[in-house]
């Protein structure tokens, strides 16, 4: 009975252009953050960055799915770093960090956006975005970890607008040497930036450094093909 109740709700859900997913206990590539903290096996305070902070949609995620997370939450936009430090900067356990994260150490141009705070990126869009160009200060995650104090990242979290490889270039020390167990970066099937980065370029880079797929999350859709996915990488054991 639970059975056929369980598929009349779900065929009902579809007549209306839904699927149902369960999570489930173990990896499902249903949500990103609940794998992850399956294949950390629920450790206590696992460290986690938060590349793309915006206004701290991200953390408070990491909060409800962790079990007492350190969380290092970065953030370069003038617009929005302020709602950030409102939403979680009175965090014991968070510090936020009103910097960009890339490939090398510096100051780059950071493109602000007018409308949507969420597409602010270090690479320049290709459509009238609007908005302004401001200088930001750049780190990469190996000059902050080493001057941090931080010796392993348990979950690298990247949503940086195309410029995630260029985040993973400046971690290839500790991803070298197997220091971050998990990263996620995001791959964007809509040219909306200047030199962004491909699957391809994604995926080569992590089995370059013997980083094995776990899945893809929140593929979206629009105008009947795929716009963009997330993908969380494992180190290999």
């Amino acid at each position: 009975m639970k059975n056929k109740a369980t598929r009349l709700i779900k065929k009902s859900i579809a007549a209306m252009g839904y699927s149902v997913r369960a999570t489930g206990s173990g990896v499902g590539g249903v949500n990103l953050l609940h794998d992850a903290s399956t294949i950390l096996n629920s450790v206590s305070n696992p460290t986690l960055f938060d590349v793309g902070a915006n206004i701290g949609q991200t953390v408070h995620a990491m909060l409800d799915t962790f079990h007492s997370p350190l969380i290092y939450s970065f953030e370069p936009s003038p617009s929005t770093i302020e709602l950030l430090r409102s939403a979680v900067g009175k965090r014991k356990s968070v510090t936020v960090e009103n910097l960009a994260v890339g490939e090398t150490n510096g100051v780059l141009p950071f493109h602000v956006t007018d409308a949507h705070s969420v597409n602010d990126s270090l690479l320049a869009p290709k459509w009238e975005a609007g908005g302004r160009v401001v200088d930001v200060p750049v780190v990469t995650v190996d000059h902050y970890c080493e001057s941090n104090n931080i010796d392993s990242i348990d979950l690298l979290k990247i949503d940086a607008q195309g410029y995630d490889l260029q985040v993973l270039n400046g971690a290839r020390r500790m991803l070298t040497n197997g220091k971050i167990k998990l990263f996620c970066c995001e791959a964007n099937f809509d040219q909306m930036y200047e030199g962004q980065a491909t699957l391809i370029d994604l995926l080569t880079f992590g089995d370059a450094l013997g980083y094995r797929l776990v899945g893809f999350y929140a593929i979206s859709y629009s105008n009947d093909r795929l716009t963009y996915l997330d993908m969380l990488f494992q180190a290999g054991n």
